[in-house]
């Protein structure tokens, strides 16, 4: 497999007032994938070129510092993105298992976040975040290494609370 892949993001930061920013991005994506296919008697029709494009908009809401010496923000993001799928999906037309007719897939799998958090730095060095986030993904490919082939499993809904720390003693 040889995958070539490129982004381009772009963004306008706006600060509406001392306690309110905004920033709204565009993400541009492109994918070029090409198989070489490899031996097995069903195996050599799935070779081939596929590519794919995909615009992604973004939207984030911060709000804070309440006061001068707060070092504490409140954040809202939400947007489109992806997973990019096995390229092998995208260009496989054989199962080569069995011989049976599959379908291709996309090499794009769309994703829709939402995130919700704080950030705050409560002592010099250091930094503390936690958010609650959902990921909804159009689709999810799974590689079945037994048959040599990747399969769609349908989309799925993730959700989940992270909390980060970062310290810097020095």
């Amino acid at each position: 497999i040889t995958e070539t892949a490129a982004g381009l993001f772009l963004e306008a930061r706006s600060q509406w007032n001392p306690w309110l920013r905004s920033t709204l991005g565009v993400r541009q994506d492109y994918i070029n994938a090409h198989v070489t296919p490899t031996g097995g008697q069903f195996n050599m029709a799935n070779g081939g070129s596929a590519s794919a494009s995909q615009t992604s908009p973004k939207l984030s809401l911060v709000f804070g510092p309440f006061g001068e010496q707060a070092n504490t923000e409140f954040y809202a993001n939400a947007g489109y993105g992806f997973h990019s799928n096995d390229a092998r999906g995208a260009t496989g037309t054989v199962n080569p298992a069995d011989g049976t007719a599959t379908q291709k897939l996309s090499l794009f799998a769309k994703a829709k976040g939402t995130e919700i958090g704080m950030r705050t730095r409560p002592l010099p060095g250091w930094s503390s975040s936690v958010s609650f986030w959902r990921m909804e993904l159009g689709s999810e490919l799974v590689f079945v290494g037994d048959e040599g082939v990747t399969e769609p499993r349908g989309a799925s809904v993730r959700h989940g609370v992270e909390w980060s720390n970062y310290i810097t003693p020095n």
